[in-house]
């Protein structure tokens, strides 16, 4: 049941980033056309400032789930119904705060950012539309708090899907409409309140919700049990924020508007595979901490490490794609509008590659339960990023601010691997297959640079890449998990075509 559920999450988790890669196929060029370069750049920035509001709700959202997940054999036990009760009332409390912190900050940021004078009330709008849209999300989130601790990541994103879906429906309607820059945060809205009225009825379908008959106790204990849990979080997901920000944010103090939304515009592919190769560790958490929870220690880190080969792997392909094709993708998607340039493609590959390890490592400690001896690291990179991508970007501009990104995120995943072994967590780290597979990948990426844009140099590039990724596949997964893949893979084709 636990396997099926998974693979059902992820399939649908795959769908939901096929879903987001239409939306924003769409959207960028629909925008660039309605808005141009330099409201786009604003739009940007805004979007990139909006995702610290969601830091206000301080991990709370990961600490209800995860302590759900201990008493759900039960939802009409008492503990249940106190955690529930109690979440829901501190999740609409957090919406409150994330509306006037929204509200504050949108009067500053456009001077601390130093964006222009006839900028400053566009950006105050679309800021205030985002944390309205980001309030109500948060508001709303005990509806589908009980779904990751039920392993229910595919309603989870069969939600994801219809927010971008009814999104994307909304967005030209409201161009259309002349709403201009607004468009792109009120067309959210539609999507936030049809995903949240799916997991409510996907909840209490499947009695995930406890029982109104039984009485319901709000207590101060579990709000503490989870701001305790939450707070370590929050240090996490803030320094998180912070690193994937951190080029941006830092575009936008020295370059121009125009390089932002360039940046911007080159980062949407790596975006897109981080989400999309991330979901393999996403839908793996919930299996993986029931497995933890019962003391099946030897099965938690054999398949830790299956997971981890596969998603290093999935990672290296990303950023091979990126290197060979990423600069053509931009110009063709934009219609000529943007020219992503060459060598920023390097230092995103990397960057892809680094991200995606680095995620599975620190999802270990949440799944284990104690973030306590991590939740400074993400912190650390994320500060290290913004200082780094400042001096980058003064001294080099847009390849200074992606080098520097890439130095943080180096130094991240060694502390991580060093505390892992610290934590008595080594066998979690193999470290030796991951760095020979990258370090190889990393010298075919090199090679791509050197052929040049005609039929013959893109043929030499595809059989490069496919000879280096057979090569990978060989250093990174080991032949009984390969051929447990391919069992599978053979299974599900079978069955598709029955």
């Amino acid at each position: 049941m636990r396997t099926q559920l998974y693979l059902r999450g992820l399939s649908l988790g795959y769908l939901s980033v096929a879903a987001n890669v239409l939306y924003t196929a769409a959207s960028v060029p629909m925008a660039l056309y309605f808005l141009g370069k330099e409201q786009f750049g604003v739009w940007a920035i805004a979007q990139q400032m909006a995702g610290y509001l969601v830091l206000f709700e301080i991990g709370a959202s990961s600490a209800a789930s995860r302590l759900i997940a201990n008493f759900k054999d039960d939802p009409n036990s008492p503990e249940y119904r106190n955690i529930f009760v109690s979440c829901s009332m501190l999740f609409m409390g957090m919406g409150l705060i994330i509306l006037l912190v929204g509200l504050f900050f949108a009067a500053l940021a456009p001077d601390l950012l130093r964006l222009p004078l006839d900028k400053h009330s566009d950006f105050k709008k679309v800021f205030f539309l985002l944390s309205l849209s980001t309030a109500l999300t948060i508001s709303l989130r005990f509806l589908s708090a009980p779904l990751w601790a039920f392993q229910r990541m595919d309603i989870l994103n069969w939600g994801s899907i219809i927010f971008l879906c009814l999104s994307l429906f909304s967005l030209p309607l409201l161009f259309l409409a002349g709403q201009g820059l607004a468009s792109l945060p009120l067309s959210l809205f539609p999507g936030i309140i049809a995903s949240y009225i799916l997991c409510y009825y996907s909840c209490r379908r499947g009695g995930y919700y406890p029982s109104w008959r039984h009485t319901f106790c709000f207590r101060f204990s579990f709000i503490r049990q989870t701001l305790s849990f939450g707070t370590n979080i929050l240090f996490l997901n803030l320094g998180t924020q912070l690193a994937s920000s951190a080029a941006l944010l830092c575009a936008a103090r020295t370059l121009s508007l125009s390089e932002v939304a360039t940046l911007a515009i080159g980062l949407k592919v790596m975006n897109l595979c981080q989400n999309l190769f991330q979901k393999l560790m996403q839908n793996a958490s919930p299996g993986l901490t029931e497995i933890f929870v019962r003391g099946d220690i030897s099965h938690f880190v054999q398949r830790f490490r299956q997971i981890l080969f596969l998603s290093a792997f999935m990672a290296i392909f990303g950023a091979l794609f990126l290197v060979a094709v990423n600069s053509a993708f931009v110009s063709v998607w934009t219609g000529g509008r943007v020219h992503f340039p060459n060598f920023a493609n390097l230092f995103l590959g990397a960057l892809l590659c680094l991200s995606s390890v680095s995620f599975c490592f620190f999802e270990t400690y949440p799944i284990r339960g104690d973030i306590k001896p991590v939740r400074f690291l993400k912190l650390y990179e994320g500060a290290l990023s913004i200082g780094l991508c400042l001096v980058g970007g003064y001294w080099g501009g847009m390849a200074g601010l992606l080098f520097g990104a890439f130095l943080a995120s180096a130094f991240s995943v060694l502390r991580i691997i060093r505390q892992l072994k610290l934590n008595s967590l080594g066998s979690l780290v193999p470290a030796g297959t991951v760095g020979l597979a990258f370090l190889f990948s990393g010298i075919c990426a090199i090679l791509i640079q050197v052929f040049p844009e005609t039929f013959w140099g893109w043929f030499a590039k595809g059989i490069a890449v496919g000879l280096c990724l057979a090569a990978i596949w060989r250093i990174l997964i080991p032949p009984d998990f390969s051929s447990e893949i391919k069992s599978r893979l053979r299974r599900r084709l079978l069955l598709g075509k029955a």
